[in-house]
């Protein structure tokens, strides 16, 4: 299930990222909107994938460097 949630996680993070930078300093309200639901869906899904997984597996599974 971790694994499954990680993945949807990654996701989510592959949407609010291109929409921070269509959001045009947040004047523009859709990806404004789409940005601010994507974000906190990663977030929340990685704190998730992180209490059954190993620290190491979760963080390199988001492509934090």
């Amino acid at each position: 299930m971790a694994w499954l949630v990680l993945v949807v996680s990654g996701f989510f993070e592959a949407v609010w990222a291109p929409a921070l930078g269509m959001s045009d300093t947040f004047r523009r309200r859709r990806p404004t909107l789409v940005f601010a639901l994507a974000l906190p869906a990663s977030l929340a899904g990685l704190a998730f994938a992180m209490t059954s997984l190993p620290t190491g597996t979760p963080s390199a599974g988001e492509g934090n460097t």
